[in-house]
């Protein structure tokens, strides 16, 4: 099942340089295949549709025939070769988010020269994760910058997944679109943020405002009216009929 001849597999590569590659590319449709990074012999299918970038897992079953985890109500399609799965997802209406029209090549690697310019050895790699500094400290540098990353990755396939499973039918398609885009792109922003001392999430903030744009408008029109028959009450009456109007008011 060897896929490195192919100009779509990008072998190992990471979810971020997928995602770089994609946004170079800027056109709907555009995808790539990458090896997963937490289970052998699967793959992630990257696809760009509006500046998001999608990614199914592909796995393979027992017999270590290969499927893709798209939408729900789409039956599974198994295959021997990637480059069927590939060949077979060109087509519209297969679950994905658009189908596959334009495979993002591979990088061309630049070719080592022999260097004459003899330059001091370097020094060898530091461990960030764990090292020592030399006032006994841990030196954390690159290590809290990725783990920061790989953090934010998690939280945001975590509710990527929740998303797949959750009913949204009922739901208008333009807040749809907004949810869906707030948990693509705008999570990680919010997180980056949050993870620098600015804990306003701005990005759900502005997702939570366009979704009650219109309930706010609906609260200015009803309020004015809930106020005068307020007032109306609060007139004074006799005791029986005050007594009904607390009641009444209790309500309001």
């Amino acid at each position: 099942m060897s896929t490195s001849n192919q100009p779509w597999h990008h072998g190992n590569i990471t979810r971020s340089k997928a995602e770089d590659l994609l946004s170079k590319a800027a056109r709907d449709g555009s995808f790539l295949l990458r090896d997963s990074e937490s289970i052998q012999g699967a793959y992630a299918l990257c696809v760009l549709y509006q500046n998001c970038v999608y990614t199914y897992r592909i796995l393979p079953n027992e017999e270590r025939k290969l499927s893709v985890q798209a939408s729900e109500g789409v039956p599974i399609r198994f295959f021997s070769v990637l480059a069927d799965l590939v060949e077979t997802y060109y087509s519209p209406n297969m679950g994905l988010a658009t189908h596959l029209q334009f495979p993002v090549q591979k990088e061309e690697e630049p070719e080592e020269e022999p260097d004459p310019v003899k330059y001091p050895p370097q020094l060898p790699p530091r461990n960030f994760s764990g090292g020592l500094s030399a006032n006994g400290s841990k030196e954390t540098l690159g290590g809290e910058s990725q783990t920061s990353e790989l953090a934010c990755a998690s939280l945001r396939d975590t509710y990527l997944q929740r998303l797949q499973h959750l009913d949204m039918s009922n739901l208008p398609e333009e807040h749809q679109q907004s949810i869906q885009e707030y948990f693509h792109t705008s999570l990680r922003l919010d997180a980056e943020q949050a993870q620098n001392g600015n804990p306003n999430l701005p990005h759900l903030k502005k997702l939570t405002m366009g979704i009650c744009k219109h309930l706010n408008s609906e609260i200015s029109r009803t309020l004015p009216t809930l106020e005068a028959f307020q007032r109306l009450l609060d007139q004074q009456l006799s005791p029986v009929v005050g007594r009904m109007r607390s009641q009444v008011g209790c309500l309001l």
